[in-house]
C-alpha cells in the first residue's frame, strides 16, 4: 500500500506473500516433485527465509511469453545492519533444467512486449523488481528490471533476440 500497489495489480502481476507456510508447501507439492522444489530452494529444509516464508514479498519471474520461470523473495525483515540477505531467488545451481537463468531474465519483459506501441519505443532498465512495479503502477510500461545490480552480456543477447535495441539504463545510484 505504501508504494501504491493495489491488491488487483499485485494479483495480475503475480506479486504476493504466503499467509500459511504449510498450505503453500502442500499446494506446491501438488504441482511439482519434492525433489525439484528442494533443488530450486523453494522447500529447502532448515532455512525458513529461503523457504519463501511468511516474512517475504514474492515476485513471480516470467519469461517474454508471460510464463513463470522462477521466483524472487524480498525479505521484509532485512535492514542495512542485518546479517540476512535482502533477496532470495530460485536456485539454479545443480538443477537439471535452468529455465530461470537470472543472468538473462528481465523482470516485466512480457508486459513491455504486450504494451509497446512500436519497435522504436525505448526500454528503460531498472535494477529492482519493486522499481518496476512502482513504475507500471504509475502507468509507465516501457520498463523492465534486472533484479539485481548486474546487467550482463546475456541480458543484451536476450534483448537482441527480442529485437529491442533502444535502451535507457535507469539504475540506482
Amino acid at each position: 500500500a505504501t508504494r501504491g500497489w493495489t491488491e488487483e495489480f499485485c494479483r495480475a502481476q503475480l506479486i504476493g506473500s504466503i499467509d500459511n507456510s504449510e498450505s503453500f508447501k502442500t499446494y506446491m507439492r501438488g504441482k511439482f516433485s519434492l525433489k525439484f522444489l528442494e533443488e530450486i530452494a523453494i522447500l529447502r529444509k532448515g532455512n525458513p527465509v529461503q523457504e519463501f516464508g511468511l516474512d517475504n514479498l514474492i515476485f513471480c519471474v516470467r519469461d517474454d511469453r508471460g510464463r513463470v520461470v522462477g521466483f524472487a523473495a524480498r525479505n521484509l525483515n532485512w535492514t542495512e545492519n542485518s546479517d540476512e540477505q535482502k533477496y532470495y531467488n530460485t536456485r539454479v545451481a545443480g538443477t537439471k533444467v535452468n529455465v530461470y537463468e537470472k543472468s538473462k531474465r528481465l523482470y516485466g519483459i512480457h508486459n513491455y512486449l504486450r504494451t509497446r506501441q512500436s519497435k522504436e519505443d525505448p526500454l528503460y532498465i531498472f535494477e529492482g523488481y519493486a522499481d518496476w512495479a512502482t513504475a507500471v503502477t504509475a502507468g509507465f510500461n516501457q520498463c523492465v528490471a534486472i533484479g539485481g545490480t548486474a546487467f550482463t552480456d546475456k541480458h543484451v543477447e536476450e534483448l537482441r533476440r527480442l529485437d529491442i535495441s533502444r535502451l535507457i539504463l535507469a539504475l540506482d545510484g
